[in-house]
């Protein structure tokens, strides 16, 4: 929405005037289509001498008339006040640009025209830097309307009188009224621009004017100008509207910058906002228009508005399209973060600040910093919305990393907002991201008694830092398809690994088996052999002992055979001996007897010698 340009049109009554010669002293300047260097700072009055297309050029600009008329006007402030306005000047001299208009008398009417408009957008094309911190006051050679000799913009800077017509030329206005026509237009209109309302209450006050006030009483214009004589309307108080005595517009320095200081009346009222009141601008987008009104009802059109949006560390400088602040957002400005539109405004003497926060928001208008696709650095957000079977009681949240799928959370399950009757259960798990990158996920219902494993589908969330750009739907949707691929692929790969694990596991076991196989066969062997080495050893020992009986049987019956060899051999010797007859001495005391026989025998009493 745009905030009203128009603010207030004053306009000038009928004048009975004369037409002052020009100053005959005053040089001639050139004629200058640009505003000439400044030979003061700040708040200052600019003339402007038009040509209709169809009027006659009276060479204002250059034979000193305009001069003349800003001469007498400030003759009389100071004579009234005590002070004289600041205008324009160049070289000594009242500073006058000129501007050929492209329109007819008749296309800058009063009524229907936007004459003001007209020619403030003339003389900006014309002169693209002619500081609107300058009140404008055009004068124009042609009569525009019969009933007036100027009007302008209530609070603004934008201002017009002509001094052409029988009404706006009457010799008597000197002597009558004390000042010329074109001289009280040019005050009572510049007074309309800072604000000053029509004044009813003295009819002789310079800013009577119609139609608030009754102009026709016989004694109307036939009395000499004054000027606020009782210092309560706009000169020491502001019945008017304003107290013009305390505004920065006097050559001699008195007002306060303060007094003219604008203060913003609408709030976010005239704002870009969301449904919730939030003021918002889309990143990437072109915004919508930021716009204040204004104190003193201000009338903004040819105004130096400055507008600007930051965010965070970032700034940058927006344009003015009908006084709103309009802005091309940068792709790269995050949404979710916050924002402050400030527009700087002057018009005229009258000068102003106002700011406004918002938060950056997407092309579908949301403005969190994180959601289930994106989210920022140290950032979070929480995944859920799934609604399950009432028997559900647990859920498992797997992420993939390094190729593999990892469950990093596992929660009760509860009954879920937006949940039916048939599937009530939910749970909403938070992620806390604190670093960038591309993260992925699925919702895993790990197997019960009751339930299948089931696997839900992939999904990504690209986190980056804050100061960079979003990720843009294509990117997104991107990650959210090799989010799907690289889940798959880790799918496979874990089935892969699990055959191959489970293949592993089988020959492992059949290894076992043939080991445990083999080790019994070999258990076995050995203790056959074993059993054979016993028996082996047992039939030796046996054989020991049989041969070590054999032995000794064979020693017995060596012995045997031998004792009865000698016992054969002594029986032979006994019976060689018996046959062979021996001889012995046998001794009785002294006696001695021989004995000769096989087997000789000493007689009794006698003994063998």
């Amino acid at each position: 929405m745009t905030f009203s340009k128009l603010g207030r049109l004053f306009i000038s009554i009928i004048l009975l005037s004369a037409i002052f010669a020009p100053t005959s002293g005053a040089a001639s300047l050139v004629r200058s289509t640009l505003d000439r260097p400044d030979e003061v700072s700040g708040f200052q009055i600019h003339l402007i001498y038009v040509v209709t297309k169809d009027g006659v050029d009276e060479q204002r600009d250059l034979n000193g008339q305009i001069d003349t008329w800003v001469n007498e006007s400030q003759t009389w402030l100071q004579n009234n006040s005590g002070h004289q306005l600041i205008f324009d000047s160049y070289q000594g001299q009242v500073d006058v640009t000129f501007l050929q208009s492209k329109y007819t008398k008749s296309e800058l009417c009063f009524d229907t025209c936007d004459t003001l408009y007209k020619l403030a957008d003339e003389i900006r094309a014309q002169d693209p830097n002619l500081a609107a911190s300058k009140t404008l006051y055009f004068n124009l050679s042609e009569m525009l309307h019969p009933g007036y000799c100027g009007w302008a913009h209530g609070f603004g800077n934008l201002s017009l009188g002509f001094s052409k017509g029988e009404n706006c030329n009457s010799p008597y206005s000197v002597s009558v009224r004390g000042l010329s026509s074109p001289a009280k237009t040019l005050i009572h209109e510049l007074f309309h621009t800072f604000g000053v309302a029509h004044v009813c209450s003295n009819e002789s006050d310079i800013m009577i004017g119609s139609p608030e006030c009754n102009t026709n009483s016989p004694s109307f214009g036939q009395v000499r100008t004054t000027l606020d004589l009782s210092h309560k309307n706009y000169l020491g108080g502001d019945l008017a509207d304003i107290d013009i005595s305390k505004l920065p517009i006097w050559k001699d320095g008195s007002g306060s910058k303060e007094y003219a200081k604008l203060s913003p009346t609408s709030g976010n009222l005239y704002m870009p906002k969301l449904g919730d009141g939030t003021v918002f601008v889309r990143a990437g987008e072109v915004s919508g228009g930021f716009t204040w009104a204004w104190s003193k009802q201000i009338t903004t059109y040819f105004e130096k508005v400055t507008c600007t949006i930051s965010s965070g560390d970032k700034k940058i400088t927006g344009t003015s399209v009908k006084s709103s602040c309009v802005f091309a957002v940068p792709p790269e400005w995050r949404p979710g973060s916050d924002f402050t539109v400030t527009q700087e405004i002057e018009v005229g003497p009258y000068f102003g600040t106002a700011s406004v926060s918002g938060k950056i928001a997407r092309a579908n208008y949301s403005i969190t910093p994180c959601t289930t696709k994106v989210c920022i650095e140290g950032g979070s957000v929480v995944i859920g919305g799934y609604c399950w079977d009432s028997e559900v009681e647990r859920l498992a949240l797997q992420q993939l990393i390094d190729g593999k799928w990892q469950e990093v959370k596992s929660q009760k399950t509860e009954i879920g907002t937006g949940c039916n009757s048939k599937n009530p259960m939910s749970t909403n798990f938070k992620l806390d991201f604190d670093s960038a990158g591309t993260k992925i996920y699925r919702i895993v219902l790990p197997e019960t008694s009751k339930f299948q494993v089931y696997l839900g589908e992939p999904f990504a969330i690209l986190v980056t830092t804050a100061n960079v750009a979003e990720p843009s739907a294509s990117e997104i949707s991107k990650a959210q398809e090799d989010a799907v691929s690289q889940g798959k692929e880790a799918d496979i790969q874990e089935a892969a690994e699990l055959r191959a694990k489970k293949e592993a596991e089988a020959k492992a076991l059949a290894d076992k088996i043939a080991a445990d196989k083999a080790a019994a066969d070999k258990l076995a062997a050995e203790q056959a052999a074993a059993d054979r080495k016993a028996q082996e050893e047992k039939a030796a020992a046996d054989k020991k002992i049989a041969d070590e009986k054999a032995a000794a049987d064979k020693v017995i019956a060596d012995k045997a055979a031998a004792d009865k060899v000698i016992a054969e051999k002594a029986a032979a010797a006994a019976k060689a001996a018996a046959a062979k007859k021996t001889t012995i001495t046998c001794v009785k005391g002294k006696l001695t007897k021989k004995v000769t026989a096989v087997k000789p025998l000493c007689p009794s009493g006698y003994k063998k010698k």
